[in-house]
């Protein structure tokens, strides 16, 4: 799309991997868009949960996922209670894993 828009090829050359298939720039754009998507759907599920009085471990075997991600997520929720902010919440997540 890029290409298309700037009549530049540059962008048509820029590729990467996903899960280990070539793509393009505009499909590693959209992966990622919707990594972000899924990750804050999840934390929006996390504080729903919290708000409830569920633990980790509960919210973990409820959702199906693995335990220390909630926890970690649980963790750093906590901090943003009552509100429970999810973009702020997925901003300090992203931030501790860097």
């Amino acid at each position: 799309m890029m290409a298309a828009l700037t009549h530049d090829k540059y962008f048509e050359e820029i590729s990467g991997t996903w899960e280990g298939e070539k793509v393009g720039m505009g499909e590693l754009l959209l992966e990622r868009i919707e990594q972000r998507g899924k990750q804050k759907n999840l934390i929006s599920l996390i504080c729903k949960k919290i708000v409830k009085g569920k633990t980790p471990e509960v919210i973990a075997d409820e959702l199906e996922e693995d335990e220390a991600v909630i926890r970690e997520i649980y963790d750093i929720a906590l901090a943003f209670a009552p509100d429970y902010d999810c973009n702020a919440i997925y901003e300090a997540w992203k931030a501790k894993e860097e």
